[in-house]
């Protein structure tokens, strides 16, 4: 069984892997533990089930959050706002998944700071 890093297990937005080599590690535990005809079927398929769909998710983010723009915005964003930082900090530590991203960053009220990157989006025309 592949854990972590080796498995591929890396988030490709925080580039972070230490969550997921955690949690494959807890799920390789279990896998063994319950003994059965094949755990690495088991592991394989709760890998597939809960880390593969996420890490899908954080690809597909991928493309537009590296760019300029965003990245400022998100600097902006991490040093002007709390409630931003604590989205971020759940997220690096596995506890936001990218499935409620958005809603919960909605949730902060943090408009201002969408309003500014949609206005710098409308005058440099990137």
């Amino acid at each position: 069984m592949l854990l972590g890093d080796a498995a591929g297990l890396v988030d490709p937005l925080t580039r972070e892997g230490i969550f997921y080599a955690l949690l494959s590690g807890e799920m390789a535990a279990r896998s063994i533990a319950r003994g059965g005809n094949d755990p690495i079927r088991s592991y394989r398929a709760q890998v597939n089930d809960t880390m593969v769909p996420e890490l899908r998710r954080a690809a597909a983010l991928k493309g537009g959050f590296f760019g300029a723009r965003f990245s400022r915005l998100m600097v902006r964003a991490l040093a002007e706002s709390a409630a931003i930082r604590a989205v971020m900090v759940d997220l690096v530590g596995g506890r936001q998944p990218y499935i409620g991203l958005r809603r919960r960053l909605l949730k902060t009220r943090e408009f201002g700071l969408a309003l500014a990157y949609i206005a710098n989006s409308a005058t440099t025309g990137a």
